[in-house]
């Protein structure tokens, strides 16, 4: 039994060779390469609650991220990364400076085209079997990230591409399961990546659609400027 598991393991491709095939797919390494912004526009919705509202998301080089979203009659939550910090704003929690594993998260989030630079993220990759996603045979590959949980992706044989992901997220409220699934890829911006997302989070479905994508345009350095919440936040924990 175990020399069979260990013929099977062997059978796999590795994680670093499947990823590298993700990145030839989706445009590869040239058209990677090519970046050196992003901004995305998208909408984003909570089924449960019928909530529906807007995302508006930049990315530069150098680990600089901003995103908000617009949601009416709850107003803005704003979020982002700069000089080594991760923080979150919004009109019902307020400011948050983000530490430890949510620290990690959003240095994810602040990286421009993360997939491509997994190797600067993650310590290893490893393709530990097989599963089935929306009926396509696919590798499960399990990817862990410096200083947060594991993940496990999900690669289709067939077109090498990302069909679903699950992790364990940490948030306010504690560690929380989530998996989200990829579809509908489209070139934007010169690389192919999934226009629609589901997270299932808590019991609940969190759709997101990317309509647009302008990349290489001028990003001011202001755009990630903290927010005056966030900044004084910042101000009272520094030591005196």
């Amino acid at each position: 039994m175990l020399a069979a598991l260990q013929l099977a393991a062997a059978d796999l491709p590795s994680g670093a060779s499947v990823l590298d095939r993700y990145v030839e797919v989706t445009g590869g390494k040239q058209a990677y390469e090519a970046r050196r912004s992003e901004i995305l526009h998208g909408t984003i919705e909570y089924k449960v609650a019928g909530l529906k509202g807007s995302v508006v998301r930049y990315v530069r080089e150098r680990n600089l991220y901003r995103a908000t979203i617009e949601m009416p009659g709850i107003g803005a939550m704003d979020m982002g990364y700069r000089n080594g910090i991760a923080w979150q704003d919004s009109a019902l929690m307020g400011p948050r400076i983000l530490t430890g594993p949510e620290k990690s998260e959003a240095l994810k989030d602040a990286t421009l085209d993360p997939e491509y630079h997994w190797r600067e993220l993650y310590s290893k990759a490893e393709t530990v079997g097989e599963d089935v996603v929306n009926g396509e045979e696919c590798y499960r590959v399990v990817l862990t990230p410096i200083g947060d949980a594991p993940e496990t992706w999900f690669f289709s044989k067939k077109s090498g591409l990302v069909l679903k992901m699950s992790a364990v997220t940490s948030t306010q409220q504690g560690d929380i399961e989530v998996e989200t699934t990829y579809t509908d890829y489209r070139n934007l911006g010169g690389v192919l990546r999934p226009t629609h997302e589901v997270q299932s989070v808590a019991g609940q479905q969190i759709e997101l659609r990317l309509d647009a994508a302008e990349v290489n345009v001028d990003i001011p350095a202001e755009r990630f400027q903290l927010p005056e919440g966030v900044s004084a936040l910042l101000a009272k924990q520094l030591p005196k």
